[in-house]
């Protein structure tokens, strides 16, 4: 710890022309903002009651549904958790802040934060429970409490408004596959459980024994998932809360099968969204607009009463300042794990048009973690046996076309390449221009070799450290002290404690008083670099 010993009466470590801590961006928060609950779940499709779907067995969510808004057009900016996460908490596409690839660990640009912190300098409590998983750790100015030792908004002051996020993970990927889990089905679901005779597969998918069963795990996790939210939503109730806070509900990406998540088709893209917004939603709302992962976090600031960041590329589409709805929006699939690809897409309310910049690169790759599937063991069998046919085989094809367009309407499945038809030529090219001009206006770092972006984060690989706060403190009077933090680093934020409080417990915003003989302790931070030491500041009588 760098310890500093500060006189009330005189400066002492006069405070450096950097950062002097960001400003809050709202109002006053004392009762005049909603509070705001996340429900996140993963991994999962628009297959609920909600969306049409009839094998779905989730009547808590379709209720859900009848009380807000369901959102028939949302869509994930990728088709994998880390990736799609870092879009949602920064406000920022992925390939504009290097974030593109599955696993990294990367350095967002200064001015990029994780947008809870504006509504916690708003007043704000915010909170996280369980999954972050944003390709760089999550920073301490984000939330007053992290992790799961925590009971969500229960831990804020009286009267504090609230934004709390709880990641599900019961329907992850993983889960579909779990045999344990399999077992324990009647146990846990009973006559609620899913038949794999009667599941319906995609075309894409050949009929197996694997693939039935995964996909009826599929549906009953989803079951399991609608328990869960039952239990939040109750809690809420019960603290007297479900009329005074939004509730949005949200998939981070699509179902964890083959050719759908990691993908850009709709099957990886295009995942559930509602929104319970009592006294200003209508219930039964069905809103068709085109909505993005990236236009979660303006949305959330807006409807907190927050200012929206210059830097962020999103639009808010409710609350009380909103642009025109979106008339695209995009896609990219990168490095999923060990496996390269580069694949584009831009989308309007009908037409997906998709670019592949490795069309020598099979859509079959080898990929660890998702060949542990039974799925794709039985579609890597029936391929190695050349027993795949049509839709299934095309994606064990050895090359991939230059450009893919689809009429979602006609071919929601997104089978029939419509790229090269005459009839569809205006289509396309105002598809891929538009997609040209989205790269360049993000400055898509997918362009450029990962090891080039890296080096250029982290030179010689090497992770920077946050500089340590500096103090700055002026007496007010003879019992009080006025402290100014600053840091160095541009970007940083600045976490602070009084007395016994650990460094992380208040977020800095603007000087603030303590009575003499009181000790701080801060802790500057900034996204993809390591935290600062904390620094220690004491105040004595002269």
């Amino acid at each position: 710890m760098n310890r500093i010993l500060l006189s009330a009466s005189a400066l002492s470590l006069v405070a450096s022309p950097a950062l002097a801590g960001h400003a809050a961006a709202g109002h006053d928060a004392a009762g005049h903002h909603p509070n705001i609950l996340w429900i996140s779940a993963e991994d999962i499709s628009a297959d609920l009651g909600a969306y049409g779907d009839e094998y779905a067995t989730t009547p808590t969510l379709d209720a859900f549904a009848a009380e807000g808004a369901t959102y028939t057009r949302c869509f994930a900016n990728a088709g994998v958790c880390a990736v799609a996460r870092s879009c949602i908490i920064t406000g920022m596409y992925p390939v504009a802040i290097g974030s593109q690839h599955m696993r990294s660990d990367v350095v967002p640009p200064p001015e990029v934060k994780c947008f809870p912190e504006y509504l916690r300098a708003a007043g704000y409590y915010t909170t996280n429970r369980s999954k972050t998983d944003y390709n760089f750790n999550a920073p301490p100015s984000a939330w007053d409490e992290n992790g799961t030792k925590h009971k969500d908004w229960a831990g804020r002051a009286k009267g504090q408004p609230f934004f709390s996020v709880i990641n599900l993970t019961i329907s992850h990927e993983s889960k579909v596959r779990d045999p344990a889990m399999r077992k324990r089905m009647d146990e846990l679901l009973g006559d609620d459980r899913h038949d794999s005779a009667k599941v319906k597969l995609p075309p894409y998918i050949p009929d197996t024994p694997e693939a039935r069963a995964d996909r009826a795990q599929y549906y009953d996790v989803l079951t399991l998932l609608d328990r869960q939210v039952k239990e939040i939503l109750d809690r809420l109730a019960k603290d007297g809360l479900a009329d005074d806070t939004i509730v949005m509900f949200w998939g981070d990406h699509g179902v964890g099968l083959p050719r759908a998540k990691r993908w850009v088709y709709d099957s990886g893209m295009h995942v559930p969204m509602m929104i319970r917004w009592p006294g200003t939603i209508r219930p039964g709302t069905r809103n068709e607009e085109l909505v993005s992962f990236v236009d979660f976090a303006p949305t959330t600031l807006n409807l907190a009463g927050v200012g929206i960041p210059d830097h962020m590329q999103g639009r808010a589409f409710l609350g009380d300042d909103l642009t025109k709805p979106r008339d695209y929006v995009y896609a990219h699939r990168d490095r999923m794990d060990e496996t390269y690809d580069l694949i584009r897409a831009v989308r309007d309310k009908r037409y997906k048009y998709i670019r592949n910049f490795y069309p020598e690169r099979s859509r079959g790759q080898n990929l660890t973690y998702m060949d542990i599937g039974g799925t794709m063991q039985s579609m890597r069998r029936l391929n190695a046996e050349n027993k795949l046919t049509g839709p299934e085989r095309r994606y064990f094809l050895s090359t991939k076309p230059v450009e893919e367009l689809y009429d979602t309407k006609a071919d929601p499945h997104e089978i029939f390449n419509v790229a090269a038809d005459p009839a569809h030529e205006e289509i396309l090219e105002r598809l891929r221009k538009r997609l040209e001009d989205w790269q360049v206006e993000t400055g898509d770092l997918g362009m450029l070799p990962e090891p080039v972006v890296i080096e250029e984060m982290r030179p010689e690989g090497k992770k920077a450290r946050t500089a340590a706060p500096q103090f700055r403190m002026e007496s007010q009077d003879e019992d009080r002290v006025s402290v100014t933090l600053t840091c160095e680093t541009p970007g940083a934020s600045i976490v602070y404690g009084i007395g016994d409080e650990p460094a992380t417990t208040r977020l800095y915003v603007q000087p603030f008083s303590v009575d003499v003989g009181a000790e701080v302790k801060a802790l500057a931070c900034r996204l993809g670099f390591q935290d600062s030491k904390v620094s220690e500041g004491g105040t004595r009588k002269e």
